[in-house]
């Protein structure tokens, strides 16, 4: 059985991933949807105590195996569209403080793996993030 070029492309990023969560555990892309860059830096620093077992990063040029798009709004589901064009293995989490029923299908039709609202238990977080994207 022969693979299609958008298979073994897929392989090899599966495998870059792989070696990404081996070498530094798992890599979560924080997605401010209004990004403030110290309230950014701030709260990865937070996370960094509450889940040292992920390492979180605003450069979207990293490998990642899951991204976090915080401060989501009814409307925004063109950054989650784009998100999951350059970062198509990887889980996408989409958490918001409106009512989530306003927005939630709006982001999971984007292309978000999970929507909730905001504020969330750490090990809810934590789990959310450690998901496996089934695609």
């Amino acid at each position: 059985m022969q693979l299609s070029d958008s298979q073994v492309l897929r392989a090899r990023r599966n495998e870059e991933r792989e070696e990404v969560d081996e070498a530094r555990g798992l890599v979560c892309l924080l997605t401010p949807v209004h990004p403030e860059r110290a309230l950014s830096r701030a709260l990865i620093q937070h996370l960094a105590q509450e889940m040292p077992d992920i390492t979180f990063t605003l450069r979207a040029s990293e490998p990642v195996s899951a991204l976090w798009i915080c401060g989501y709004e009814a409307g925004s589901a063109a950054a989650v569209a784009g998100l999951r064009a350059r970062h198509p293995d990887a889980i996408l989490l989409v958490t918001g403080r409106d009512d989530p029923q306003a927005w939630r299908e709006e982001a999971l039709a984007a292309g978000a793996d999970l929507a909730c609202g905001w504020p969330v238990p750490f090990e809810d977080l934590s789990r959310y993030l450690h998901r496996t994207r089934v695609s």
